[in-house]
């Protein structure tokens, strides 16, 4: 019965039918370029998110580091200047 129908299909039905699977293919294709653009904006958006997070939590600022290397000083002269014996001459 199935062997019937398609023995019995014009040349114009065989054309149209080849036409539709030759326009599903190209969806598919389509569909799976698609989705691997969609996968590697993803992967940029993340990489653009990191870079951002990292710019606006910087850890120590400058100014921090620049306060401590000067507190530091000071202690280590003032230290230097209590635990120096006087001079005897």
């Amino acid at each position: 019965m199935k062997s019937d129908f398609l023995r019995n299909m014009s040349r114009e039905n065989w054309i149209w039918l080849d036409n539709v699977w030759l326009a599903v293919q190209n969806l598919k294709d389509e569909r799976h370029a698609a989705v691997q653009q969609t996968q590697l904006l993803q992967q940029e958006l993340d990489l653009l998110r990191r870079r951002r997070y990292r710019k606006t939590d910087p850890g120590f600022s400058l100014m921090f580091a620049f306060v401590v290397g000067l507190v530091g000083i000071i202690v280590g002269f003032l230290l230097n200047l209590s635990l120096s014996s006087p001079s005897t001459d």
